[in-house]
C-alpha cells in the first residue's frame, strides 16, 4: 500500500474539519459581540428613561410642594363689591383732614389779654395791654392799651401810639408777632413784645 494514499486523505480531513471549526468559532464571536452591543445599547436606553423619568416626577412633586406651601391669597378682582367701601373712605378721609387740621395748629383759638411792664429811668413802673384774638394761629384783631399819664412815660407811649399799627399785624401767624424799635419808644416796643409773648405761651 502506498504511504502518500493514507497519508494525505487525512491531511486533507483535517484541513477541512479545521475550516469548519474556525468559521463556527468565528460566527460565535461576532453572534457575541452583536448581543454585548445590543445588551449595552439597552442599558444606556434604560437608564436615560429612568433618569427622564425621575427629572419629570421631581420637577411634578416640587410643583405639588409649592402649591400646597403657598398660602390662599384672595383675588383682588373675585371680591364682592361692598357698597359701603367708598362711604366709609370719605368718612375716614374727612376724619383725617379734621385731625391733620387740629396737628397743624399751633395755637388755642380765642381771644387774649396781656400786660407787658417796663420801668422808666425815674424808677416808676408802666404797663402796655395788649387785646389779642386768635384763629389758626392767625391773629384776626389786636388792639393795645396805654396807661401813661404824665412826663417821658407819657411821650413815648404817644409816640408807640402813632408808630403802632394794628392792621399791618392783623392777618399774620402769632409765632411771627414781633416789634421792632417803633417811633423811638423801645421801652414801650419790649412791654408789648413782652405781651406778646406771655400770650404765646397761653395759647400754646
Amino acid at each position: 500500500m502506498n504511504l502518500s494514499n493514507l497519508i494525505l486523505p487525512k491531511i486533507f480531513n483535517f484541513g477541512n474539519v479545521f475550516d469548519m471549526n474556525s468559521k463556527s468559532v468565528a460566527v460565535v464571536i461576532i453572534s457575541l459581540i452583536v448581543l454585548v452591543s445590543g445588551g449595552l445599547i439597552l442599558f444606556f436606553n434604560s437608564q436615560s428613561n429612568n433618569k427622564s423619568t425621575n427629572e419629570l416626577a421631581s420637577s411634578e412633586s416640587s410643583l405639588v410642594e409649592d402649591r400646597i406651601s403657598e398660602p390662599n391669597k384672595p383675588n383682588s378682582s373675585t371680591l364682592p363689591n361692598d357698597p359701603n367701601n367708598e362711604d366709609q373712605s370719605v368718612v375716614l378721609q374727612v376724619a383725617e383732614d379734621s385731625n391733620n387740621d387740629k396737628e397743624g395748629s399751633q395755637f388755642t383759638d380765642g381771644t387774649y389779654k396781656e400786660e407787658g411792664t417796663y420801668r422808666i429811668p425815674r424808677g416808676a413802673d408802666e404797663e402796655i395791654v395788649v387785646n389779642l384774638t386768635l384763629e389758626d394761629d392767625i391773629v384776626t384783631d389786636l388792639s393795645v392799651e396805654l396807661f401813661a399819664t404824665e412826663g417821658q412815660s407819657l411821650i413815648h407811649q404817644n409816640n408807640f401810639r402813632k408808630g403802632f399799627n394794628a392792621d399791618e399785624l392783623i392777618g399774620k401767624n402769632l409765632e411771627e408777632i414781633s416789634l421792632s424799635r417803633v417811633t423811638g419808644a423801645s421801652l414801650s416796643t419790649a412791654a408789648f413784645n413782652k405781651a406778646i409773648s406771655s400770650i404765646q405761651s397761653q395759647a400754646m
